[in-house]
C-alpha cells in the first residue's frame, strides 16, 4: 500500500513539474516501484523515459535488473549484460567520481554481472565472484552491503554447483549463507522484519537441506516464511510461494 502510495505521488509531481531538472531520478524511482510492483511494461517505460532526459550508471544498472528479474516475462541475458556494460562505461568516462564510489559502483556491477552468468554456469560466477569479495571487505568493511550483494550470489552460485567437489561447495554456501544472515541483520537491526533478511534466511535453509540439516533447514525455512509474509506484495507474491514451497517441501522431508 505505501509502494502505490508513492507511486501516485510520483504520478502527480511529474504532471505538476515536467520539466524539474530532477524529473529523471523521479522517474528512475518510479520505475523501481513499478517493478516492485510487478508491473513490468509500466517500470520499463519509467526506467527508458528516465534515460531519455539523462543517461546515469545508476539507472541503466536498475534497467539490467530489471532485464534480470526471474519474475520479467521478458527476462534476456544479454540485454542485461548490454546494460551493464552501458553502465560501466558511464562509470570509467566519468572524471568526477571518487574512489570509494567508484568501487560502489563496480561492486554492484559486477555481483548483477554474476548473477547473469550463472546462467552460463555457476563456476564463471564463482570465479568473476572470489576476488571480487576480498576487494569488497578491504574497501568496504567486514559488515558492508556490497560484501552482502556479493556473498548473496555467490551462495546461489554455490548451490548451483553440481560438480564433484559438491559436498565441499555445499559448505562453502553454509558459511556463505550464514555470514550473509549475520551482514544482513546487522545492517537491518532497527528493522528485523526486513525483506532482505528473509532472503537470507531462505538461502540458509537451501543450505542446510542440501547438507542433509532438516531441522536446521525448517527453521530457517519458517522465519524466512515470516519475513516474506510480512513484506508481502499482494495475495499472489512469488517471495511468498516460494517461501512457502520451501516450508511444505521440508515439512515433508525425513530427517536423518
Amino acid at each position: 500500500q505505501q509502494c502505490i502510495a508513492w507511486k501516485t505521488s510520483f504520478i502527480q509531481l511529474s504532471r505538476k513539474h515536467p520539466a524539474t531538472m530532477n524529473m529523471h531520478m523521479n522517474l528512475e524511482v518510479l520505475g523501481e516501484i513499478e517493478q516492485y510492483l510487478l508491473h513490468f511494461s509500466e517500470s520499463r517505460k519509467a526506467f527508458e523515459q528516465s534515460l531519455a532526459i539523462c543517461d546515469t550508471q545508476t539507472c541503466r544498472f536498475k534497467l539490467a535488473h530489471w532485464w534480470l528479474s526471474k519474475h520479467n516475462p521478458d527476462r534476456n541475458l544479454d540485454h542485461a549484460l548490454e546494460q551493464l556494460d552501458r553502465a560501466m562505461a558511464l562509470i570509467d568516462a566519468n572524471p568526477r567520481l571518487t574512489g570509494a564510489a567508484r568501487r560502489h559502483f563496480t561492486d554492484k556491477i559486477d555481483s548483477t554481472r554474476a548473477t547473469a552468468l550463472l546462467a552460463e554456469g555457476p563456476q564463471h560466477a564463482i570465479n568473476l565472484l572470489i576476488p571480487r569479495l576480498r576487494d569488497a571487505e578491504a574497501h568496504h568493511g567486514s559488515s558492508s552491503p556490497e560484501l552482502a550483494r556479493l556473498l548473496q550470489v555467490l551462495c546461489k552460485a554455490y548451490l548451483m554447483d553440481e560438480s564433484v567437489d559438491a559436498p565441499l561447495q555445499l559448505s562453502l554456501a553454509l558459511a556463505s549463507a550464514i555470514r550473509l544472515c549475520e551482514i544482513r541483520t546487522a545492517l537491518h537491526h532497527g528493522t528485523p522484519d526486513h525483506s532482505e533478511i528473509g532472503t537470507a534466511q531462505w538461502y540458509l535453509a537451501l543450505c542446510h537441506e542440501r547438507l542433509g540439516n532438516i531441522e536446521q533447514a525448517r527453521v530457517a525455512a519458517r522465519e524466512a516464511l515470516r519475513i516474506c509474509e510480512h513484506n508481502a506484495r499482494g495475495p499472489a507474491d512469488p517471495e511468498v510461494a516460494q517461501a512457502r514451497a520451501t516450508v511444505d517441501r521440508l515439512a515433508r522431508s525425513r530427517v536423518p
